[in-house]
Order: C-alpha cells, then sequence, then structure tokens
C-alpha cells in the first residue's frame, strides 16, 4: 500500500499544474514515461513534455510520469516499501506495459537504477522475463552511447522519438493485442525490426583492454549498426 503522505504530496504537484492529461485505462497500452531526476528538471525538458503530448494524442495510449523522488522522500519510499507510482493515477510502475525512461545527462545514469529499485523491479533485463513491463531508453545520453546502460535495458530507441514513435507503438499494438502467449524474445524481435531500435541482447559486445568497444556482432538477421533516427521537418512537432 502507498503511503499516504507520498500520495497527497503527488495530488499537490498535479493542483498546481496546468494542461495534465490524464485518461481512463480500460483496454489501452500503458506507458509511464520516466525522467530520472527530480521533477522540476524533467519538466524543463521540452523532449520530455513533447513526447507526454504525442502519447497522449493516441486513443489508446495512457502516458504518465515518474520523477527520481525528492531527497527527503527517498527513505519514506524505502522505510514503507511503497513501490514508486506514477504521478497521475498514483499505480505502481509495475502494473504498466511499458517504461520508457527519457536520458539526457550520464550523470542520470546512476539514477536510472535507483528508480527501477524503487519500483521494486529487477535491475538488469535477463531478470525481467513474463509478466514485468517493457523498459525502454531514449534521450540525447543513450542516442550517443547507449552501452553503459545495456543490460538494464530491453531496448533503446535511438535518436528522435518523434520520428519513430509512430513505427514504434504500430508494432506494440499488434504484439500485445495478440492472442497468443509469446515470448519476450519473440517481442523484442518484433521491434527490433523498427528501424532506430537496438535491442543489447542480440549483440555480443567486446572490450579491449582499456574498456573501449572492440567489436559488436550481430545474431543473424540483424543489422551490424543500428541506424539513428533524425526528425526532417521539425515544425511537425511544436514544442510547449
Amino acid at each position: 500500500m502507498a503511503s499516504w503522505k507520498l500520495v497527497q504530496k503527488a495530488k499537490d504537484i498535479l493542483k498546481k499544474e496546468r494542461g495534465t492529461l490524464q485518461k481512463k485505462w480500460g483496454g489501452k497500452i500503458t506507458v509511464c514515461l520516466l525522467y530520472p531526476n527530480s521533477y522540476h528538471v524533467g519538466m524543463s525538458n521540452l523532449g520530455f513534455q513533447t513526447l507526454y503530448r504525442i502519447l497522449n494524442a493516441q486513443d489508446d495510449i495512457v502516458c504518465e510520469r515518474a520523477f527520481l523522488p525528492d531527497p527527503e522522500d527517498l527513505q519514506g519510499y524505502r522505510n514503507a516499501q511503497t513501490p514508486l507510482f506514477s504521478l497521475e493515477s498514483q499505480k505502481p510502475l509495475s502494473s504498466f506495459d511499458i517504461l520508457a525512461f527519457s536520458i539526457s545527462f550520464e550523470n542520470d545514469f546512476p539514477n536510472v537504477l535507483t528508480l527501477l529499485e524503487l519500483a521494486h523491479l529487477p535491475l538488469e533485463s535477463r531478470l525481467r522475463e513474463g509478466g514485468y513491463p517493457w523498459v525502454i531508453g531514449g534521450g540525447v545520453a543513450v542516442f550517443l552511447n547507449p552501452e553503459p546502460l545495456a543490460e538494464f535495458f530491453d531496448l533503446f530507441i535511438l535518436g528522435e522519438a518523434e520520428e519513430v514513435i509512430g513505427e514504434f507503438f504500430a508494432v506494440c499494438r499488434q504484439t500485445l493485442s495478440s492472442k497468443e502467449k509469446r515470448e519476450k524474445d519473440d517481442f523484442l524481435r518484433d521491434l527490433s525490426g523498427v528501424e532506430g531500435v537496438y535491442v543489447p541482447k542480440f549483440y555480443q559486445v567486446t572490450y579491449a583492454e582499456s574498456g573501449k568497444i572492440e567489436a559488436m556482432i550481430p545474431e543473424p538477421g540483424f543489422p551490424k549498426q543500428v541506424r539513428r533516427r533524425w526528425v526532417p521537418k521539425l515544425d511537425q512537432f511544436p514544442t510547449r
């Protein structure tokens, strides 16, 4: 059960906002957009704001938000054994279909692990099999170099998410609506067919003694290099 104090703080934040989007869950793909820093830093990020609006513009997608708790609340989560929850509905992160991290700065990498820990989820992707949300990463820091976080994410979207997100969720809709019980690897193989999607588990990465990447060998059927995606017409995605 969530701590009353932490839930009330979330509700107080919502009362002060303008433009909050709250949607009913029934029969929709549920996404929690996570920023691995404070609420104020995350809400100052135009890319984060744009993605929140784009996803909620889809009738069959619910997108909510979560942030790194303030220092005084971190211990409160741990003491109360309260799983990290979303801002809009105060639902635990484990109840979402997708956890989508927007990562702008390398200094926030450790905060990604803190958020997974607070959500009571296994840190490593290989330990999150059936029943867990997909954990995906995007943002400038990871499309410049996703490898430091590769063990913790199911997949990365490399480049500007605005250009990829439509294709990505077209595959998600097919996957999530399938009545057949399918393995996680099958889902990831389908999603890796979207240009700009990098699934680390399908690549063998070796390192030199200096720590630099020596070789990156894909499994058969996967591209040797994942192409980053860019928005050709920025005016199609106004930010505000």
